[in-house]
C-alpha cells in the first residue's frame, strides 16, 4: 500500500500548484517502486522503495482522504488486493494505473496474466479504503 499512499501525496503536492499537470499514467511495483509518466510515449520517472516509503509516511501524517484526482484509481486498486487477499491469490507483480482511460491493470509475469478493471473513475464509484 506505500505505492498508493505515495501517489497520493504526489496527487496532492499536484493539486497545490497550480501550473503543475498531474501524470496521467502510474505503475506500481510489487518490490516498492512507483513510476509515473504523462503520456504513453512521454518519459517516466520512478521512485526506489526508501523514496516511496519516505512518501507514504509524509501521506499518512497528513490524514487526508485520497485526492479526487487519484481517488477512483487507488480505490480500484485496494479493492482488487483485497479480493485477491480473500480468494488467496498471490498478489500481482506490478498494477498500471491510466487516469486518462479510468483503468486499473494488473500484471503477473511468471503466469502471464492480466486483469483489467474499466471504469473505475465512474459516477457509481464506491468509496476509497484508504482515506
Amino acid at each position: 500500500m506505500s505505492t498508493l499512499y505515495a501517489q497520493c501525496l504526489l496527487a496532492h503536492l499536484v493539486a497545490s500548484n497550480q501550473g503543475a499537470a498531474l501524470p496521467s499514467r502510474w505503475r506500481h511495483s510489487a518490490a516498492g517502486e512507483l513510476s509515473w509518466g504523462f503520456g504513453p510515449d512521454a518519459d517516466s520517472f520512478t521512485w526506489d522503495p526508501k523514496a516511496v516509503a519516505e512518501a507514504a509516511a509524509r501521506w499518512r501524517r497528513l490524514d487526508e482522504p485520497p485526492p479526487d484526482t487519484v481517488a477512483a484509481a487507488v480505490a480500484g486498486h485496494a479493492r482488487l488486493l483485497d479480493v485477491l487477499r480473500q480468494a488467496e491469490r498471490p498478489e500481482p507483480d506490478a498494477v498500471y494505473h491510466d487516469l486518462d482511460l479510468g483503468e486499473v491493470m494488473a500484471v503477473w509475469n511468471d503466469t502471464k496474466q492480466v486483469v483489467i478493471l474499466d471504469g473505475v473513475g465512474g459516477p457509481d464509484r464506491a468509496p476509497c479504503p484508504l482515506g
